[in-house]
């Protein structure tokens, strides 16, 4: 993110996991779909959503006034987990009638307004790269040398590390947690509507922080 076009870097992030979304379309459109070639897939949209997530957020700077940031970082939080919220709701309205397949073919769609919309800023160009700044595993252990000396982005780090480790797993297995501990079918609208309000929340977080 920090050493290429951050707009060229997230388009090609976000064209990937439309691919993505389309392949998962295609491998589950039979009753008995590929477990392997399921998850191979998904590992590909992770790998794409890891490339994209540190360059969609170091392009925010380069968008707004520097008093204007907080309010765009927490508009950014807001949108993104404000799909949390419409995503499964749709998607349990949607699933009875157009199936698994027709779901992620409607998910690829989506990415053309993120890719269109990227397409059409114009951030200023990146910074001319310095020939004696330190590439490679050189340019990572000075990171790495930054979290060992730095207390703030050592705690930052560390507690989004911690949460990611220990509390994330949980958006994974709530299909299990709704089907044996609460009785709901995966497939009806109410498992939609209970992982809407999981976004709902981290919604309501969001805008109180741009209020304030």
């Amino acid at each position: 993110a920090d050493t290429m076009d951050r707009r060229r870097l997230t388009v090609i992030a976000q064209t990937g996991q439309m691919l993505g979304a389309v392949v998962l379309g295609i491998v589950v459109l039979g009753d008995d779909p590929n477990r392997t070639a399921i998850v191979l897939t998904v590992l590909g949209i992770g790998v794409c959503n890891a490339l994209n997530a540190p360059a969609w957020v170091a392009l925010l700077p380069s968008l707004v006034p520097r008093s204007q940031l907080p309010g765009a970082v927490s508009l950014n939080s807001t949108q993104m987990n404000a799909s949390r919220v419409v995503g499964p709701a749709i998607a349990g309205l949607l699933y009875p009638t157009v199936g698994a397949a027709g779901v992620f073919f409607i998910n690829a769609a989506t990415y053309v307004f993120a890719i269109g919309s990227l397409l059409m800023v114009r951030p200023p160009p990146p910074p001319a790269r310095d020939d004696t700044t330190p590439t490679g595993l050189r340019r990572l252990a000075s990171g790495v040398a930054v979290f060992r000396r730095d207390p703030l982005v050592r705690r930052i780090i560390g507690g989004r590390f911690v949460f990611s480790l220990l509390c994330l797993p949980f958006i994974g297995q709530m299909p299990t947690v709704a089907e044996e501990n609460l009785g709901l079918d995966v497939e009806t609208l109410g498992y939609g509507l209970l992982y809407a309000c999981f976004g709902l929340g981290a919604v309501t977080g969001a805008v109180s922080l741009i209020t304030k």
